[in-house]
Parts: C-alpha cells; structure tokens; sequence
C-alpha cells in the first residue's frame, strides 16, 4: 500500500491532457482523484486518473468514453458536473467539478448517526440524482456514503448535496464480466444488490437498494449486515430479511421499518418504483406514530466457527437473460406487459414531461432530450453571440469516437452548447466547452454518424443554431424496423450480435428443434433485452435452464406510442445454432 500511496502521489506537479496535478485527494480500487487546475481555463477541477490496464482494453475504452458523455449531458442540480474525459498518454482520465466539501462517511464517522429529517435532507437530493441517472439510461452500481459529496458551509454552494462517480469507472453490470477481474464484480459488498452480487439484470431498482442500505447506515450507525467474513455479508445480502432500524433505534416509527424493508427487497419487482418515491415513505414515516419503547435486542451472535456460512453462488462469465416472457405479436402491445412494474432503464421516445426553456446555465432534473427549439437557447433578435461556422462531425480513427468541431465565427471566447438529434427526432445536449471540438462517445461504432447542432453564447446573447448535414437514411427491411446482424454464439451459450442504429430494444427467441421463423413463434421461448444491458455487458448469456443446442435468432424492437413493436422477421445474419 504505500508504494501505491507514492506512485499515486509521484503524479503531483505533473501535466496530463491540459490540467496540472495539485494534490492527491482521494485512492481507490477505480482509480486516483486529484485536485487539479486546467490550464488554458485556469479552473480548479477534481481530476480522476484510472488504472492502466484498463485504458489498455480498447472496448473498456470506447465504453468509458461513451458513458462519460451520456453522464456529461445530465443536466442536475445535485449531480457533480463532468467537464471531460478522455485517454492520453496511456491513461483514462475523468475532469469534473472539484467540490470543497467532505463526503458522507466521514460525516457519519463524526457524527454518528442521523435523524429522519436530517436523513432525509441529505439523501432526499441523491435519490433525485439517481432517478436522473436512470432516466439517462445509466446505473450507478456504488452508492455509498464515500459517493455522497457535501459542499462545506460558508463556500460556494454551501449545504449542496451531490452525487459522484455514477456507473462510467464501474466496469459491467453483471458479475462475472468485469474487463478487469473474471469472478468479481464491481462496486460495495455491503451496499450491493442481490442481482448485482448474483450478475443478474441490473437497472436502477440496483441502486435503490443501495440507497436503502445507505439509509439504514445513516439511521443506526452500522451498515445492514455486519459480519466478520465478506462471504458472510454476501451471504446475507442474498438470504437474511431485510434490515430494520428500529432493532438499533427503538425509537423510529415502524413505518421507517416498512420503507427500508421495501427499498431493500430481494426481488426488484417488490421495491418502490423509484428511489425518490422511496423517499417520500420515509419522509412520510417522520410524522407516523413512535412505538412504545422495547428493550434493545442482544447482538447478533457472530456465525459460530464450526458452520461457516454458505458461500456466495457462482458469478458467470457473461450476463444471463433475465426470466422468459410471453412472445409479442408484431404489433403494438401494452409496455407494461414487457417490463416489471417497478422502475426499469428508459426506452426511447419524447419525455413524458412538457420541455421548456433550457439556459446552459440552468441544471435541469428531466433528460437533456428535447426538441430542438429546448435544446438550444432561442436568441432574441437584438441578442446574436458571434456563432460557430462549418460544423462538421467525423469519426475518429483509432477509438471510432464521433469528433464534432467547428470554426469559431469571432475572437471572442464564448461557450458553445453540442446537441445531438436522436432516431426519435429528438435533441440530446452532448454537452458544452470553450473549444471549438468536442468528442461524442455516446454513438456505437457501427452507427451511422447522426446530426449535430452547435450554438455559441456570450454573456446573455446567443447565436442561432448550426446544423452538420444530415446523413443518409440507414437502410431498413420489411416492416420499416433496422434489423439485428451478424449473431454469433459459442458452445457455452453467449451471445454477440451488433445493434442497427436507432433501435434500443430486441427480442431473443430461441426454439429446440429448428431455428425460429418468425418472433411470435408459438413453439419459441423470448427474451427481450435493452441495447443500453448489452453495451455495457458486452455479451449476453443464455440461461442455464435452456438445453443445448437450440437454435436462436433475435429481431428488433422499437417503441411506438408507448407500445412495443416487433420487427416481423430476422435478419438472415441473425440466426444462429448454439452448442451444435
């Protein structure tokens, strides 16, 4: 450890990517944060340096990028705003806002404990950021008091709550295909998921039990099940009933039981919908009665040394396909009968909420996927900023990343705003900078390059917007649904297959006998699967449970109306014999 601790601290006086290295902040598994300045801005930011070998794996690469850009466009008031990323000189590397503050375990550690208001004012914030996350189509996998940053009282933003280090540095969703490590998974054990621990489905009901677990530490002072062996803690995170404050704080309302009981469920489909409805039951438990006072229990006998516990179950190579469902018709179909009840990743089409005006200054809390005329801040005619000209959006050569620049329309230093138009003729904000480029990750390397618009603003004035020429139309077949190609399975039953553009959902359908016809095959067991799961996973795992061989082919899905439509046949690529 301390020839870490002194290679970490060797970076100090150092330039990387444009920011000198000030002082070491923080050390973890994931990586090293520094307190930085970036140079040509003269700003002070948090610089967070990852391991070499994972800039070394260019999939980790191309992901990391990717997911830095979606978590750049969140645009909330308690998530800590991402500036850049990016790899140089062998080195992955993440600037983002430097909060002058302490993170909620050493305020725990000072303090104790929390009362519900007090709980409820600091996580109340992190479970808005994390249902903004989730809409994003991210997943934060490590929620922890380390993760919960509190700005000091008398600087800047004194009192804010922010959230950090959501998803981008935490590998895959599944256990068993972490780049670095086979057989580990990435995040907390005490604070983890059964389906996190188990590489099962992973979505944002994940980190409600995280929150849930975080919750319980703030309101006893000890995590859900202390246990002398982590294999214990799994364990118990798998098979004991879900912890209770009151045991520790007699004094709770039973309805604080009640909420953390349902956030901490075994099953996701039993915790609440979102993590800030969560929150609503424990502020709502605040006012409910006290019960009488009960003595408090004896410890939990530690397990006895002659019966260890049993240990955690085998964590696969690659993600298994969650429980079968019914096979769709090729028409529209209710979206509730494709997806459980409780919160799941979002699918595509317009925000349910109405859009509204969006200055670059202003965090909003709903997804930065707006029309146009949101997106970009609409001038006032008397108000031109000097805008950019010659937008242009190209790939890159190495790393297949869509690079957006421009030409400056002045001298002046204005910032410029990049939006990118969905397939849904959505804009999503990529994000803002002072320079006249700006790295898009966010779009897959066999997708077509989309369209851009870049606008630029000075003080209170704005340009217009700029628009890259749109692209050709990708090429669809019959049924006007871009199709699944080239599947390709080993003997042991994962899958890999790569994604049309514009489509962020497909149906796995597999049959024993011969390969499928058609995705409403009666005789064919489905699965339907996110594009957003498989990005991340990089592979998809057929269920232990499906004998082999079998032969599967996958079809393409879109939202329609909020309705799940199904391509009516596959692809010829798309098909495929498993364990033949």
């Amino acid at each position: 450890m301390p020839e870490q601790q002194s290679a970490a601290a060797g970076w100090v006086g150092h330039v990387l990517a444009g920011h000198r290295i000030d002082a070491l902040i923080g050390e973890g598994g994931m990586g090293v944060v520094y307190r930085a300045t970036h140079l040509r801005l003269g700003r002070t930011v948090a610089l967070k340096v990852l391991p070499p070998a994972l800039a070394a794996d260019l999939d980790y690469r191309r992901r990391f990028e990717r997911e830095a850009a979606i978590a750049a466009s969140l645009e909330h008031p308690n998530v800590v705003p991402i500036y850049d990323a990016g790899h140089t000189d062998g080195v992955l590397y993440l600037s983002m806002r430097f909060v002058d503050g302490e993170d909620l375990g050493a305020v725990l550690q000072r303090e104790g404990r929390l009362g519900i208001d007090g709980l409820c004012a600091v996580l109340g914030p992190v479970a808005d950021a994390l249902d903004a996350v989730h809409e994003a189509g991210l997943v934060h996998r490590d929620v922890k008091p380390g993760n919960v940053l509190l700005v000091r009282a008398g600087r800047p933003r004194g009192g804010q709550v922010y959230l950090c280090d959501f998803g981008i540095a935490k590998g895959a969703t599944a256990a068993g295909s972490d780049i670095t490590s086979a057989g580990q998974y990435m995040g907390t054990p005490q604070y983890s998921s059964p389906e996190q621990i188990e590489g099962r489905w992973v979505d944002g009901r994940s980190d409600q039990y995280g929150l849930a677990c975080l919750a319980y530490r703030c309101l006893t002072g000890e995590v859900p099940y202390p246990r002398p062996e982590m294999a214990a803690v799994v364990y118990a995170h798998l098979a004991a009933d879900p912890p209770r404050p009151s045991r520790l704080r007699p004094d709770l309302p039973v309805a604080v039981d009640a909420a953390v009981a349902r956030a901490a469920a075994k099953h996701p489909d039993h915790r609440f919908p979102s993590c800030s409805a969560f929150l609503d039951a424990l502020r709502a438990a605040a006012h409910a009665p006290v019960p009488r006072p009960r003595p408090r229990p004896r410890p939990t006998a530690p397990y006895p040394t002659s019966t260890p516990p049993p240990a955690p179950p085998h964590l696969p190579a690659a993600t298994p396909l969650p429980a079968a469902t019914p096979l769709p018709s090729a028409t529209h179909r209710p979206a509730a009968t494709h997806r459980p009840a409780a919160t799941h990743l979002p699918t595509s089409g317009p925000p349910a909420a109405p859009t509204r005006r969006i200055t670059p200054d202003e965090p909003v809390a709903a997804p930065a996927t707006l029309p146009l005329r949101e997106a970009v801040d609409t001038p006032a005619p008397d108000e031109q900023a000097p805008g950019p000209t010659d937008v242009r959006a190209e790939r890159g050569t190495g790393d297949r990343s869509i690079t957006v620049s421009w030409t400056a329309g002045g001298p002046q230093d204005v910032e410029y705003k990049v939006t990118r138009l969905t397939p849904e003729g959505r804009w999503h904000v990529v994000g803002r900078t002072r320079s006249t480029s700006i790295v898009d990750g966010a779009v897959t390397p066999d997708a077509r390059i989309p369209e851009y618009a870049v606008v630029a603003r000075l003080g209170s004035a704005v340009s217009g917007p700029v628009r890259t020429p749109p692209a050709d139309d990708p090429e669809e077949p019959p049924g006007g649904i871009p199709a699944v190609r080239h599947l390709a399975a080993t003997a042991s039953g994962t899958l890999a297959f790569e994604w049309p553009p514009g489509i962020t959902e497909a149906m796995v359908v597999v049959r024993a006998d011969r390969l499928p016809e058609t995705p409403d095959d009666p005789a064919a067991t489905a699965w339907k699967i996110t594009n957003m799961r498989y990005e991340l996973d990089g592979g998809l795992r057929l269920p232990s449970s499906v004998p082999l061989p079998c032969h599967v082919a996958v079809a393409s899905c879109r939202r329609v109306d909020g309705g799940l439509v199904v391509a009516p046949g596959f692809d010829p690529t798309a098909r495929t014999t498993v364990g033949a």
